[in-house]
């Protein structure tokens, strides 16, 4: 049989599994090849393995997997959780956490709903006693995993899934503050800004509290190119005329709900730092009537694509981490995080994490290196593969 044989084959599969397909996958890592392509006479027999696995467990096409079943995912031994037992003296109580699981081979073939589905199979039930969702995020890109509302004792239920890696309570960090052209010595004649034609066909991820989408420094006054066609983000403005060829998408993070990109603030930290990073030439520009002059951000002609994941003074780190997500989905060429807690060793940091899975897609990231110090171990987000900027 032939590749256009398999690919045949395969969407056969899928029509016929349906909603099901994430298990077939799974089942897939059964199969006794270590290759993660299926081709040819080798991808049939494996193919054919998956499915006499499957119907040896008829129960994993006809409901959720059984945690018995889960546990024979090929996925090795699961590690310790992070449970932080100062602040969870109550089993019962519900905390957010990030869940980090191994990525199953073929998870190329499975759609973002067949991840999501998978994930819930991790989790006592799918909502909760309230009716809200138990699955605030599910991770694909930035880590392997999800964040979900559970007790530690329910954590400690997940621990022993084959699959499972490790799981934290999720932190809330806060914001910084960076500055300026001037201070870089940029100049709109000549020099580093010309040479670099101002960012232009650059697209900045700026992750913050969200964006005053009419500020003059995000509007479009005809001077700028149009979306490079890379991109594959969308503007979730109730108003998508807020969206231009300046600011050319924005999403909000808020738990498992979706609000408005909108700065809860007018002109609060998201609308200041990303003018900062791309804001356009906006001529005379004054503070109260003072100092009047040109205000420009580092890249004025550079797109911008906001990731509300904060409020007004904090973020989660779960929404965080759904925001560096949504952004190498959508294909950015930087991102912009101007917010941080106290370092971690990263390995236990999910947003560090996330970060490398950025750098790793090609994404170059830029985060403020905190707003105190100086004193030991005041620099924040000190990952050697994050440029750092002083604020």
């Amino acid at each position: 049989m032939g590749g256009q044989g398999i690919l045949n084959l395969q969407n056969s599969i899928k029509a016929l599994l349906g909603k099901w397909w994430w298990k077939f996958i799974l089942a897939l890592n059964h199969a006794d090849s270590d290759s993660h392509t299926l081709n040819d006479s080798e991808g049939t027999q494996k193919i054919k393995r998956s499915l006499n696995f499957l119907s040896s467990r008829s129960s994993a096409c006809t409901g959720d997997l059984a945690p018995d079943q889960i546990q024979e995912h090929s996925f090795g031994k699961p590690l310790t959780s992070v449970l932080d037992d100062l602040h969870d003296k109550k089993e019962s109580q519900l905390r957010t956490y990030i869940v980090h699981i191994r990525r199953p081979k073929h998870d190329e073939l499975l759609g973002d709903e067949d991840v999501e589905d998978w994930h819930r199979s991790f989790l006592p039930n799918t909502t909760l006693d309230t009716g809200e969702p138990r699955l605030i995020h599910s991770y694909r890109h930035a880590i392997s995993g999800f964040a979900a509302r559970l007790t530690s004792e329910e954590v400690r239920a997940i621990e022993s899934m084959e699959g499972f890696l490790i799981a934290r309570p999720s932190r809330t960090l806060k914001l910084s503050t960076t500055y300026t052209p001037r201070f870089l010595g940029l100049d709109r004649q000549s020099g580093l800004w010309v040479d670099s034609f101002m960012g232009s066909g650059v697209i900045i991820g700026v992750v913050d509290s969200g964006i005053t989408p009419n500020h003059a420094s995000f509007m479009d006054d005809g001077t700028m190119p149009p979306k490079p066609p890379t991109w594959k983000g969308s503007c979730r403005f109730r108003n998508k005329t807020l969206c231009n060829n300046k600011l050319i998408g924005a999403i909000a993070f808020r738990g498992s709900r979706r609000p408005s990109p909108k700065d809860a603030k007018n002109d609060g930290h998201g609308t200041h730092v990303a003018g900062i990073a791309a804001g356009s030439f906006v001529d005379n520009a004054d503070v109260l009537g003072l100092a009047r002059g040109t205000a420009s951000g580092t890249a004025p002609k550079a797109h911008l694509a906001i990731y509300k994941a904060c409020s007004t003074s904090s973020c989660s780190d779960a929404d965080i981490v759904a925001a560096i997500e949504e952004a190498i989905k959508n294909g950015v060429d930087i991102l912009s995080l101007s917010l941080g807690q106290q370092s971690l060793p990263f390995y236990d940091d999910d947003m560090m994490i996330a970060t490398l899975s950025a750098i790793r897609a090609k994404i170059f990231v830029c985060m403020a290196a905190g707003n105190s110090g100086p004193y030991r171990k005041s620099v924040e987000n000190g990952a050697p593969w994050i440029l750092h900027l002083l604020s």
